[in-house]
């Protein structure tokens, strides 16, 4: 045999136990790997709605009109209450924030959870244009109380005047990332 002849019988050989090792690598790899299918599964999504309304009348998602005796006739240390009915409509829990904004000077505006009684909860935030966090509602009604009340050290000459205000309450309801 020819030194070329063996030289070429030598590479044929490499090559030989190269495609074969790589013939039994892929061999025993397949014979390591196995499948399943699943079943088709059904992703649901939840909604989130909120509505408001007077106590005692159907909440609407539409803006609240609160009666008018409610901003009238205030003496120094008087609180007027109007009970509200929140209405989580959706098919999660709600977070419920508040803002307040447009009270005059002397006054406060509180919202208490629970129905009106004959004093807001202590820990009852004063309401301000910075979102307050006031309750969690699982899909359903919950009644709450907003209070406005004038300072009992009310200047005497604000006697006979009219407060000019717009008033404005912002209820916001969002998800909570806790309920996923």
């Amino acid at each position: 045999m020819t030194k070329s002849t063996r030289i070429a019988f030598a590479l044929s050989a490499i090559a030989v136990v190269a495609v074969v090792g790589t013939l039994s690598s892929a061999t025993t790899n397949a014979l390591w790997n196995g499948s399943a299918p699943i079943a088709p599964i059904t992703v649901t999504t939840g909604t989130a709605a909120l509505a408001v309304g007077l106590s005692g009348a159907d909440p609407t998602p539409n803006a609240l009109t609160l009666p008018s005796g409610f901003v009238t006739g205030f003496l120094p240390g008087d609180r007027h209450d109007q009970g509200i009915t929140l209405s989580n409509t959706g098919s999660v829990p709600l977070e419920v924030s508040a803002t307040g904004s447009g009270v005059p000077g002397p006054m406060t505006l509180q919202l208490s959870t629970g129905s009106c009684t004959a004093e807001p909860a202590p820990t009852a935030p004063t309401l301000s244009d910075a979102p307050t966090r006031i309750l969690s509602i699982a899909p359903g009604n919950t009644e709450v109380c907003l209070s406005l009340a004038l300072s009992a050290d009310a200047p005497t000459g604000l006697q006979g005047t009219q407060l000019s205000a717009a008033l404005t309450v912002n209820l916001i309801g969002v998800t909570s990332p806790d309920d996923h």
